[in-house]
């Protein structure tokens, strides 16, 4: 604890020797403040604040609360509130005896802490007056040194806050709370004054209704959706004003507003104004109040259920290696859990009118078994604010459960190194015996370098893996050589396979989604295929559009019916997903992603999605060829250029440039017929020209995507050439996606060597 010491500036006169006739000299006055405990004891104290003395921890100090201060009875430093403001004698004494003496002042100079709420509301009483008093005010006040009865509260600096009639509505005003030592603290609130009973009406109407309070779920799931109808019929369960018989009325205008505070709460009033022959206009007003977002608490366990019965039983562990989230609709903002080591999970998730559906889901990896579903719907604005949801699942007790991943990875013609990566996993809790991989190649490729032994039959290459643990992922890759045979518009394709991979499951008899995507000329076809049993209640599906929500919309499909949705092409990247059945014990996810429809799907953000194979134990990759082995005639000048166009037949004899040169080619956006695009030199060392023939470009933009599909590089585009810099590009394959005007004009590839 720090405390706080005020000291003189002056020494006193009065000196005492001791220690073999040394003289020690006393501070003449020293100041304490008091700390937030408001207790000083004998050890707080420091000895060197005090006096000049050698070696402080020799001496202790002793002090005379009576005047005149220096005459006794010394009593032991110890200081409370009831020092404060009191003038002390203080001495310090060593092993010799008194060595000095002083004066002490004690003062609290810490101020209180007020916390007031965000709005108080007062009701009118008969004397048609409302007061706010220290009494009344639901402030609450801190304070080190004294009570809070001791404190003095005003309001906008008086003792009280009064209203009458004349003040009906809202008020700012400024609460301060001063302590016994002249500290002062400050806040301020809203006063809402209303006069339920009709006190200012002149009995015209004789009583207004009361303030209500009502729930988040009445506010937003029946009040709200019927002011903004013009419904006002449901707000007449709240009463109505009692009108005096003697009153004669005239007109009565009746209203429902409803206003938001961020801090909440929020409320409707009901508002009569009342006309009458024998007094002014007069209003009378209901409040109905309620806060302004919900908290929907969930809370339950993840375990490894053995038993499948979804209970946790006694012998049953919980698994805490995963997590759980909640994600609000339609929004899709999530809010997710850690598992304590016990696999148990709290997730409060605060929802607000805007919130119509809560998905909760425990993220288990792809192909982990389950005997429970993972996911729950709940409500966001009605129902129970509290939710238990356990999730069971196991891992098959009789074999392991291996699935394998390839990377999406364009395919160049005469070029050695088109690389791939594998990744292999064991989503199970038993290990696997003498696993082994095999990667299936189409004719015309083969591997030439890879980071894992391997043997080969053909165009299958067997890759031994020997023991993968439960839950374990691992990763290798390959450098595949394409044939400089392969023609543009040829597709390829790589497969691996994992072993071994009997079915650990039971078969599957619920319904089961398969998505895809294609390009149709210039629209984009996206569907949903139902390869099981019929649906029997609808889903949802999804689609995104460049990672934004495009639509969100209800589907049930029969079984083998297909849904299909047909989408614009305009250079974005498309995905469409939706959930599997709940009981599926595979993937949770059926899913495709598509780009650029009008060039070549290398280098586009849909290859970042991962997509959804119902057999995770084999995985395969094919790629449309779009360019072709760069050759030039003999006696063409050696300024090599990489054309984005359609390759064109012709009967002159070529001699092929050696490995590794590249021809990216497409066909032009139909938008601009007439356009070719260029880049020479390609491949490049520090700069390239891209060059636009038969369209100027007006505000064009190039895009540089890695072999990832990552965007690297923004650069401007006007006129009918741009230079392409290297800069801190690392040699490699890159990707160019071309627009004008927010159009999408084209595609390419280049390299950098």
């Amino acid at each position: 604890m720090q405390k706080i010491y005020f000291i003189a500036l002056f020494l006193g006169a009065c000196s005492i020797y001791a220690h073999a006739q040394q003289p020690f000299t006393c501070k003449d006055t020293v100041v304490i403040a008091m700390d937030d405990d408001c207790v000083f004891m004998p050890n707080d104290f420091d000895i060197g604040m005090f006096c000049n003395c050698p070696s402080p921890n020799n001496y202790f100090l002793e002090l005379d609360a009576v005047a005149p201060y220096h005459e006794g009875p010394w009593t032991v430093a110890i200081l409370n509130r009831s020092n404060i403001g009191i003038t002390h004698g203080f001495r310090v004494v060593g092993f010799n005896g008194v060595i000095c003496k002083g004066i002490l002042l004690v003062q609290d100079t810490i101020p209180p802490k007020i916390s007031c709420p965000s709005r108080v509301f007062l009701e009118l009483d008969s004397a048609r007056t409302a007061t706010l008093t220290q009494a009344n005010a639901p402030i609450t006040i801190k304070e080190n040194c004294a009570t809070p009865a001791q404190t003095i509260v005003t309001f906008d600096n008086r003792p009280s806050a009064t209203y009458t009639c004349d003040h009906l509505g809202e008020h700012n005003i400024s609460i301060k709370v001063a302590d016994p030592y002249g500290n002062t603290a400050i806040c301020q609130t809203m006063v809402s004054v209303s006069d339920p009973l009709g006190f200012c009406t002149a009995n015209c109407p004789s009583k207004c209704p009361n303030i209500q309070n009502i729930t988040f779920t009445a506010a937003y799931d029946t009040l709200l959706p019927a002011l903004r109808s013009g419904d006002l019929s449901k707000f007449e369960t709240f009463g109505f004003p009692i009108f005096d018989t003697l009153c004669p009325i005239k007109d009565t205008l009746y209203a429902v507003s409803y206003t938001t505070s961020p801090a909440g709460p929020n409320w409707f009033t009901r508002s009569w104004e009342v006309r009458s022959d024998t007094a002014p206009p007069r209003k009378c007003l209901q409040r109905i109040v309620f806060p302004a977002t919900r908290v929907l608490s969930f809370n339950g366990q993840v375990f490894w259920d053995t038993i499948q019965n979804c209970i946790r039983d006694a012998a049953e562990p919980g698994e805490h290696r995963f997590s759980v989230t909640a994600t609000k609709l339609p929004s899709y903002h999530s809010t997710t859990a850690t598992l304590t080591t016990t696999g148990n999970y709290t997730l409060p998730v605060t929802v607000g009118p805007m919130d119509s559906l809560l998905i909760l889901h425990v993220n288990l990896p792809n192909g982990l078994a389950t005997t429970c579903p993972t996911t729950i719907s709940v409500p966001a604005r009605s129902g129970p604010s509290a939710h238990n949801a356990n999730f069971g699942f196991y891992a098959p007790p009789h074999c392991p459960f291996l699935t394998v991943d390839v990377s999406e990875q364009s395919i160049y013609p005469c070029y050695n190194y088109n690389r791939f990566t594998i990744q292999y996993c064991n989503q199970s809790a038993k290990s696997a015996n003498n696993a082994y991989l095999t990667l299936t190649l189409d004719t015309l490729l083969s591997i030439t370098i890879a980071t894992k032994t391997y043997t080969r039959s053909g165009n299958t290459y067997t890759f031994q893996l020997g023991q993968l643990p439960g839950r374990r992922c691992d990763k290798f890759w390959v450098d595949v050589k394409a044939d400089c045979a392969i023609v543009s518009g040829q597709t390829k394709c790589v497969e691996a396979t994992i072993y071994p991979n009997s079915p650990c499951h039971r078969p599957w008899g619920g319904y089961l989604l398969k998505a895809n995507a294609s390009c149709l000329g210039d629209s984009i076809r996206l569907s949903l295929f139902n390869t099981g049993s019929g649906m029997r209640q609808a889903s949802q599906y999804t689609i995104l559009r460049n990672g934004n929500v495009y639509r969100n919309a209800p589907f049930q499909l029969r079984a083998k019916e297909t849904l299909y949705v047909t989408v614009p092409v305009d250079g974005a990247t498309w995905r469409i997903y939706a959930p599997q059945d709940p009981n599926y014990p595979l993937q949770k996810w059926a899913s495709a992603s598509i780009d650029m429809c009008e060039g070549p799907t290398s280098g586009g953000t849909a290859n970042i999605f991962p997509p959804n194979d119902p057999k995770p134990y084999s995985d395969m990759v094919c790629t449309t060829i779009f360019g072709s082995a760069l050759t030039i005639p003999d006696n063409t000048n050696p300024e090599h250029q990489s054309h984005f166009k359609e390759s064109i037949a012709t009967d002159t004899v070529f001699r092929t440039l050696g490995d590794p040169y590249l021809l990216a080619s497409t066909k032009p956006s139909q938008k601009f017929p007439t356009l070719q695009l260029s880049v020479a030199p390609n491949p490049f060392q520090e700069q390239a020209i891209l060059t636009a023939t038969g369209h100027t470009l007006r505000d064009g933009q190039v895009f540089l995507y890695d072999g990832q599909g990552r965007l690297l590089r923004t650069q401007r585009f006007q006129g009918n050439q741009c230079t392409l810099e290297r800069g801190d590009l690392n040699s490699g394959v890159y990707f160019l996606r071309i627009t004008d005007q927010g159009a999408f004009i084209g595609t390419g590839t280049v390299i950098v060597r």
